[in-house]
């Protein structure tokens, strides 16, 4: 049930006095119309947006109802405008359900979840029963001329698996730093080795050096989240357990037999060779199943039909009204419960599209192409809704002429705002060229998409896009996002930017023909963090991190989502290009010094870089 009662506590709120400026050059109806839908929206009843907050369905609510008064009809086949789907709550955890019998010999044991064996997350759901194969560290490293795959049949078989590598000073070197553990360790690499081998499921067990202070088995989610479509079942054991399989069933080590961890963790760093081994009469039975906790959320989607050759082609406008409620999740104030409010992320891309949508219902003639309007939910939980949303379009995605996305666009600075994508799809360029030329508004073009933002989903599928926004400020994601920040006269620049810009679009001769963008091929020996951030952030006095991929070396060195990256090895970092010349020039296992502005202080700490992934 959708809460618009909640809707009565939104008070009517006054529209903040512009800043004085020697001359306005936007229209002051217009100024007027996207000041109060980005105050409203960023107001402090609206809760943040945060898609498990009330605020957000009455966020959602005046979209649609704003939509019904401009004269858009519901482009959702109910009539509601309203798209619903469901969004994954990370941080409320993960249920996990499963089972595992083992069979030595002609006898079965079921083992108990939580004490002797605990499913893992990052394998997904799944199940699978076969014949056990000790796989030791499931390593594969030829370079270091240790493999624990060679010569071994496992496909269609459950791996038992050691937690962490060899303790020798051939892995040591990679890192360059005792004590520490090579990429061959993570979790990630071992199940991906595996499923490349065609293992049926993976029993994890920990090595002594963890169990050293309790054989303690990890929680669901401690390696993150799995897909069921694309990974094995996952399991950690217990040692204990594992010992009862290789006590009935020893492997060889030369000319020893070893039947139990301490022992063939001994021999594997004394002699440095595999003890690979099919387990005589072992066999076993396990199912892994994971459910978390999720909220109802909405895209909101509202259409203007075209007229003429090409109405059956469509052109979306799009941004996400989601953010981040009381911080949180993707919050950079840690431990902050204050209300983010969202103003330029994203209020400002959604009184865009709004606006957009008044300006071209209101135009004497309809558009020469269909214009879709979508406030995207979810955005800041991994860009959800768009991606429901090209999944289950409204309209065909190969009808799709563009898409233009809204993400920030509340501080035009020196008058500038940027506008990517003009090289996914012929025709784009000129057309940006055109409408540049055509406002007072200085536009950086650049044919790359940048961003993580809903459009990169229409991306994927094929569909041309731009990407429009004036860059990331200190205050992004943080409590201080709030309205009276704002440079409002400037957003209305950009709404007049992109009237041109949409004027062109839905007017071209032809339909833009979607391109890849050319890129070089990945150098597998460069140096690689595994982190995400907006191309510009200069405002923010470095890079702004966004998110840190789970079990990457910049996680393991110690950066933090939120984090403003000032400084890599001897070299300042102001913008993305930075970053990614100074990688370019290290290789993989090389340290180098990271310098972040974390809470107002300055954090220094070391980071061993790994190899890109393929």
């Amino acid at each position: 049930m959708r809460l618009t009662a909640f809707s009565l506590l939104a008070l009517a709120i006054a529209v903040p006095a512009v800043a004085a400026q020697e001359k306005s050059v936007v229209n002051p109806e217009s100024l007027k119309r996207v000041t109060h839908d980005i105050t409203y929206l960023a107001s402090d009843a609206l809760e943040g947006r945060g898609v498990q907050t009330k605020g957000i369905a009455v966020a959602a609510d005046y979209i649609r109802d704003e939509f019904k008064k401009i004269g858009l009809k519901s482009g959702t086949d109910d009539g509601t405008y309203f798209q619903k789907f469901d969004v994954a709550i990370r941080e409320a955890g993960v249920t996990a359900s499963g089972s595992l019998a083992v069979k030595i010999g002609d006898e079965t044991a079921e083992l108990e979840m939580g004490e002797d064996f605990q499913p893992q997350q990052l394998g997904g759901n799944g199940s699978a029963k076969a014949d056990i194969v000790f796989i030791g560290y499931g390593v594969s490293a030829p370079k270091l001329e240790y493999d624990d795959y060679t010569g071994a049949d496992v496909k269609g078989k459950i791996l038992l698996m050691l937690r962490r590598e060899p303790n020798d000073k051939r892995f040591k070197e990679i890192i360059k730093d005792e004590g520490e553990y090579s990429s061959h360790a993570y979790i990630a690499t071992k199940l991906s080795q595996a499923r490349k081998a065609g293992a049926a499921g993976v029993l994890f067990v920990n090595d002594r050096v963890t169990a050293a202070e309790g054989d303690e088995l990890s929680p669901p989610a401690a390696f993150g989240s799995g897909r069921a479509d694309s990974r094995v079942p996952f399991a950690h054991i217990s040692r204990e357990q594992a010992d009862k399989l290789l006590k009935a069933s020893p492997v060889k080590g030369g000319d020893a037999e070893l039947s139990d961890l301490d022992s063939i963790e001994a021999y594997i760093e004394k002699e440095y060779k595999p003890v690979t081994q099919t387990m005589a009469d072992c066999s076993a039975e396990m199912s892994t199943a994971f459910k978390s906790k999720t909220v109802k959320a909405w895209n909101v989607i509202g259409v203007l039909e075209g007229e003429g050759p090409h109405a059956e082609e469509s052109v979306v406008v799009g941004a996400h009204y989601d953010h981040l409620g009381f911080g949180g999740y993707g919050s950079r104030k840690r431990g902050s419960k204050e209300v983010h409010n969202g103003a330029d992320d994203n209020a400002t891309g959604t009184a865009a599209v709004l606006e957009l949508a008044r300006r071209f219902t209101a135009m004497d003639k309809k558009p020469a192409r269909r214009m879709i309007f979508i406030g995207f939910s979810g955005e800041e939980r991994g860009l959800v809704g768009s991606q429901y949303y090209v999944n289950n379009p409204t309209v065909p995605l190969k009808s799709m002429a563009a898409m233009l996305n809204f993400d920030m666009i509340g501080n035009l600075r020196n008058n500038s705002a940027n506008l990517g994508g003009t090289g996914t799809g012929t025709g784009l360029q000129e057309v940006a060229e055109a409408a540049a030329a055509a406002v007072p508004v200085d536009v950086r073009i650049s044919p790359s998409t940048g961003g993580g933002s809903d459009h990169l989903r229409f991306a994927m599928k094929g569909v041309p896009v731009l990407f429009c926004n004036t860059g990331l400020t200190e205050l992004y994601h943080t409590p201080e996002d709030d309205a009276e920040t704002l440079n409002m006269e400037g957003a209305v620049k950009v709404v007049d930017f992109c009237v041109e810009l949409l004027k062109g679009v839905v007017s071209l001769e032809e339909k833009p023909k979607f391109q890849t963008m050319r890129s070089r091929r990945t150098n597998r020996r460069r140096g690689y963090m595994g982190f995400r951030s907006a191309p510009d952030s200069s405002e923010a006095g470095g890079l702004v991190v966004q998110e840190v991929t789970k079990d990457s070396p910049a996680e393991k060195g110690g950066l933090k989502v939120g984090d403003v990256i000032t400084r890599l090895a001897d070299k300042e970092i102001k913008s993305l290009q930075d970053v990614l010349e100074l990688l370019g020039k290290k290789r993989s296992g090389n340290e180098i010094e990271v310098q972040v502005k974390r809470d107002g202080e300055t954090v220094k700490f070391k980071v061993t870089l790994g190899r890109p992934p393929r």
